[in-house]
This record gives C-alpha cells, structure tokens and sequence, in this order.
C-alpha cells in the first residue's frame, strides 16, 4: 500500500471502530493486515497530520506556531522526532488541505480522525477558555506508546538520520 492508502485506510478504521481510543485504533489496523509498529506510527500521526489543516485556518494574532516536532518517551530517554522526517505526518498533513479543498474525507468522518490530535485537543480547551491563540506557546506533543512497539529503535535511527 502506498502512503496515501495507509492514511486512508486509518480513517476508515476510526470509522467502522467508532473509536474511542488510540489502541481501537491500532488494533483495527492491525486486523487489516499492519504489523504494530506500522499501526502505531499511522495512529499517532495521521490525526497529528490532518488536524494541522485545521489548525492552520483558525484566526490567530500573531501567528498560532505549533512545534515541529514531537517527543517519544522510551523508558528514561526523551526522543526527538521532527515532523518534517514523518513520511505518515506528512501524508496526512497534505491529504488534510486536500480535504478542505475538495472533500476528500467527509466532513463528520474528517472531525472524528481529527479529534485524536492532542494539538487539536488542546487548542480546543485553550478557546472555550477564552484564550487568545496567538499570545500561547505550544510544546512538542508526547508520544507515549510509539516506543513500546516491535522495530521502533530501527524506525528511530532511520528517522532521525532524515532530519539531519
């Protein structure tokens, strides 16, 4: 399967699972035939990845910058892991604008991917508090489960060797 198919086929798992959490998620894609590392990566990202597109079109003075990274914890190690590097993150981010373009993804279905962004989480509780986008700073999101999964430490040299 290509990118594009694997971020489609984590939104068709969200909606035949009605997902409540990432691990419905990712055994979803697991049953569809993703080892589990495949599966937690597309969890992890491809929501990061298409909330971005709405994150972008929210009003905000000055500009609402979010990181471009996020953090993996392994154990007692903090990793970095920049976006840009995401082949998956990437994808989705791009198929996302595609969205708001064309409809790629219905709009209900698009809101429910998009609801396992912490990013998109957090801006959500920061307005209906009344805050002001522009003025907060954004760490990196903390990825909690990506380590745990079979082949992370060979994913992580090879991604970190991208940003390089």
């Amino acid at each position: 399967m290509t990118l594009h198919e694997d971020v489609f086929t984590t939104v068709a798992a969200v909606e035949t699972t009605k997902a409540t959490t990432d691990q419905e998620i990712v055994v979803e894609l697991i049953a569809r035939g993703y080892d589990c590392l495949r599966a937690e990566l597309l969890a992890a990202f491809v929501p990061l990845g298409l909330a971005r597109a709405v994150i972008a079109r929210l009003p905000s003075k000055p500009v609402l910058r979010l990181p471009d990274s996020v953090l993996v914890l392994d154990g007692d190690r903090r990793l970095t892991v920049k976006l840009e590097s995401v082949p998956e993150f990437q994808t989705a981010r791009h198929i996302g604008e595609e969205t708001y373009a064309s409809g790629v993804i219905p709009r209900d279905l698009f809101s429910l991917v998009v609801a396992f962004s912490v990013e998109f989480n957090l801006i959500n509780q920061a307005l209906h508090a009344g805050k002001e986008l522009g003025r907060l700073t954004f760490a990196p999101p903390v990825l909690i489960r990506l380590a745990d999964a079979p082949g992370f430490e060979r994913w992580y040299q090879t991604i970190s060797t991208r940003s390089n």
